[in-house]
């Protein structure tokens, strides 16, 4: 494999050879050639990386070929890199090399390494279009009136531990999410604000960008334009869906098909990788349909406060004053991604705990509603696409 640009012509390379078809007449890379591509990409020193791999970390991921799956061996793998080299048994030739998915272990940790930003984006319905265009909430640019913002930085995991409402405790341990990967959001009550949607036509919407410095280390320098969505078509119309973890309908929706977002800086580039956004009157639907199914409490438990639960009392089953929290789930653009949240509906007596609302404030029979960003996942394969065109923007 000849060095073309040094790791950004690799990243084109690879770009092309993830998006090859079958009837391809040029020839596929053998899996000694992803293996020399994932040395180049993750071992080198630092000055070689591209930008997008500039907050590179020691940790790599292996994935698992089919031919060495059993029912027991895990879909992913996790060696720290202490030698900047492979081990001898990874090596071409050595015992555990065929065990390994090369290609697609480029494609995870390139996703893994590379940098993302949440966003949720609490506004009216008729602002939609201007968050889509990223005139809002872009790291030069103040919310518009009656637009709030909330941004966390997040990492990209093959691994991933199921939230529970019900129990604090009764939590999972992490376990291999791959060919998904998941962003999760640590401590998710306080990440974004607990947002409160109380005006009629309130929407609460979720984006995810990839980020990367407008020049790289190697010196090929990327134009510091306004980025672009790199994902999926986006959805056109919000529809119920199932919820395989509520079991009950959850709304969905995305945000307009071609969705661009502001760069935030001069020296940044970014683009966005996934956007949706429900509704009040929807998630309001929903948390009422699943409150008239839940099974109510027996005469004891009201009479010892059985399920009640003080403002900040820690219980991430209820949200203030002991209102139920349900699992909203939002599906991406073209059914692409899914992102999670926990959503209560307010008292007229209680606080709204967010920078979006107010106690009292809803209208419409419509009571105000607490949402919570718990985590987003999104298929690998279609994530290391989008972020190799990110990545590649202005070398083909």
């Amino acid at each position: 494999m000849e060095d073309s640009g040094g790791s950004a012509g690799i990243l084109a390379e690879v770009f092309r050879q993830a998006l090859r078809r079958p009837t391809d007449t040029d020839p596929a890379w053998t899996p000694e050639q992803w293996c020399e591509a994932f040395c180049f990409l993750f071992l080198a020193a630092p000055g070689c990386r591209h930008a997008v791999l500039e907050h590179q970390d020691d940790m790599l991921w292996f994935v698992t070929s089919k031919s060495a799956l059993g029912p027991d061996s895990p879909t992913v793998t996790l060696r720290r890199n202490t030698t900047a080299a492979l081990p001898p048994e990874l090596h071409p030739g050595g015992s555990a090399f065929s065990t390994i998915d090369w290609a697609s272990s480029v494609q995870l940790n390139l996703v893994v390494q590379a940098r993302y930003q949440l966003t949720v984006v609490q506004c009216r319905q008729d602002r939609l279009s201007l968050v889509a265009q990223g005139h809002v909430g872009s790291g030069s640019q103040p919310p518009s009136a009656g637009v709030v913002v909330s941004q966390r930085s997040v990492y990209a995991s093959p691994m991933a531990a199921q939230v529970n409402l019900d129990d604090a405790k009764a939590g999972q341990p992490p376990a291999p999410c791959y060919p998904d990967v998941c962003f999760a959001v640590d401590n998710f009550e306080d990440g974004f604000q607990d947002l409160v949607l109380s005006r009629p036509g309130d929407c609460y919407c979720v984006m995810l960008h990839v980020h990367a410095a407008a020049s790289g280390p190697t010196g090929s320098a990327s134009r510091p334009t306004a980025s672009r969505s790199a994902g999926p078509p986006a959805a056109s119309a919000a529809s119920p869906h199932v919820d395989p973890h509520g079991g009950g309908p959850s709304p969905k929706s995305g945000l307009g098909s071609g969705s661009a977002a502001g760069s935030g800086s001069h020296h940044e580039r970014r683009a966005s990788l996934f956007s949706a956004y429900v509704t009040r009157e929807q998630v309001a639907e929903y948390l009422a349909a699943r409150a008239a199914a839940a099974p109510q409490p027996s005469l004891l438990q009201r009479f010892f406060g059985s399920g009640r639960a003080r403002p900040g009392s820690g219980n991430p089953g209820s949200g203030s004053g002991g209102t139920r929290r349900e699992r909203v789930v939002m599906n991406g653009p073209g059914g692409v991604g899914r992102a999670e949240v926990a959503a209560a509906a307010l008292s007229a007596q209680e606080p709204a705990a967010g920078a979006g609302g107010a106690p009292g404030s809803g209208a419409a029979g419509v009571p105000p509603l607490q949402m919570s960003l718990m985590w987003m996942s999104l298929p690998a394969h279609a994530l290391a696409h989008a972020v190799l065109r990110f990545a590649c923007e202005g070398l083909t």
